[in-house]
């Protein structure tokens, strides 16, 4: 899942990204300053899994150009599938927890995109439901060895919705 995630979601040229500059950044593959860089990053004692989409926030919100760059990153031994997942879940509370209620956050991340228009058009009773009833199937198919990235989406979304 990790792999997979990493390949089809992160792996992204320097010039792909730059077209949406705030919603692919990830620490390793940008250039920015190191003052800043410490001074926009979630600080509290606390460590969240997921932050690095609260970071681009901050680079976002005060209109602070990004440079990407490619530098590949090699991992010297990918999570398993039941870790990868349970830290995914981890950054969708993350996500809600601080950023939710942030302006024009749905233009950084899609999956708080889809949440805010599910809450605009009152569709989180029928989210809540099909999670409740495709969640057991959703999770089947993420651990497995060929996981679908569209149902790992909707797993999350499904859990943004059924969270308090």
């Amino acid at each position: 899942m990790r792999y997979k995630y990493g390949r089809e979601r992160e792996e992204k040229s320097a010039e792909f990204r730059s077209k949406k500059p705030y919603q692919y950044v990830f620490s390793g593959n940008m250039l920015i300053q190191k003052k800043l860089f410490f001074e926009l990053n979630y600080v509290e004692n606390d460590k969240f899994y997921g932050m690095d989409i609260y970071f681009a926030y901050q680079l976002f919100s005060r209109k602070i150009a990004v440079h990407h760059i490619n530098n590949a990153i090699f991992h010297r031994g990918l999570e398993s599938n039941e870790v990868f997942f349970e830290k995914a879940l981890q950054s969708v509370i993350s996500r809600k927890r601080f950023l939710v209620d942030k302006v024009d956050i749905e233009q950084l991340n899609p999956l708080l995109a889809y949440y805010k228009k599910i809450k605009k058009y009152r569709l989180m009773f029928i989210s809540k439901l099909f999670f409740k009833i495709s969640r057991q199937f959703l999770k089947r198919n993420i651990l497995s060895k060929n996981p679908n990235l569209f149902y790992f989406d909707l797993y999350r979304l499904g859990y943004i919705c059924s969270e308090k």
